[in-house]
């Protein structure tokens, strides 16, 4: 029996997001989809709770060391997980992620987030 040969250079990396599922070299991967939508709601529940007033965190996957080819326009109806590469600069630019937040209100999650951090690291 022959082995599938490896894929080199660009098609080892490259990963195309459909806005339903990420499909890699040889699989395609719909559970990071769903715990990126998890973590985004745990993360809002605990943002809401300390800010007193966020909407939602917006479900984002990144993966590093890919080149990500977007094959629909995204965000879907239904659908608003962004697949992004972390390192690329439009990744925050207002289109993907609607009005800018106030001020005041980045301040105060900022803080949260500095806050649960620095907690986690003192257990």
């Amino acid at each position: 029996m022959t082995q599938k040969p490896v894929a080199t250079g660009k098609a080892s990396v490259r990963v195309c997001y459909d806005g339903k599922a990420p499909h890699f070299l040889d699989q395609v991967d719909t559970a990071c989809l769903k715990q990126s939508e998890r973590e985004a709601f745990r993360l809002t529940g605990f943002l809401s709770g300390a800010t007193g007033n966020l909407d939602r965190v917006a479900p984002v996957l990144a993966l590093p060391g890919r080149l990500v080819e977007q094959t629909a326009s995204i965000p879907l109806p239904g659908s608003d997980i962004r697949v992004i590469i972390p390192s690329t600069p439009a990744l925050m630019h207002k289109r993907n992620f609607g009005h800018a937040m106030p001020e005041d209100q980045r301040r105060r999650v900022a803080w949260a987030l500095s806050k649960r951090h620095g907690e986690a690291k003192e257990d």
